[in-house]
C-alpha cells in the first residue's frame, strides 16, 4: 500500500508544484499488505490525490497506519469552512 501511495504521489507532482502544494508521506515503519483490487484502490488514490490538488492549500499530509485495520489519513493545512449540510455521509454495508 504503501508504494501504491508513494507512486501516485509522485505521479501528480507537478501538479502540487503548479498548486503550491507540498504533499508530505509518512510511511509506516513495518510494510503494509492489503488484499484489494489494485486497479480500484489505484482509482481512489488518485480520486483522493485530484481532490487535493483541487481544493487544498499549503501542506497535505498522507500517513500510513496499521493497528487493528490499516488506516490512510490525509490532513490538510487548509482553513476552508466545509458547509455540513452539504455533506452526504457514506456508510457501506455487506
Amino acid at each position: 500500500l504503501c508504494e501504491l501511495v508513494c507512486e501516485e504521489i509522485l505521479a501528480n507532482y507537478v501538479s502540487f508544484e503548479e498548486k503550491r502544494i507540498m504533499p508530505i508521506f509518512e510511511q509506516a515503519d513495518d510494510t503494509i499488505f492489503v488484499l484489494a483490487d489494485k486497479k480500484l484502490l489505484v482509482r481512489v488514490l488518485q480520486n483522493l490525490i485530484s481532490n487535493n490538488i483541487k481544493y487544498a492549500t499549503g501542506k497535505v499530509n498522507y500517513s500510513i497506519s496499521q493497528k487493528e485495520t490499516v488506516l490512510l489519513e490525509i490532513t490538510s493545512s487548509s482553513t476552508r469552512k466545509v458547509d455540513a449540510e452539504k455533506i452526504t455521509p457514506f456508510c457501506q454495508s455487506r
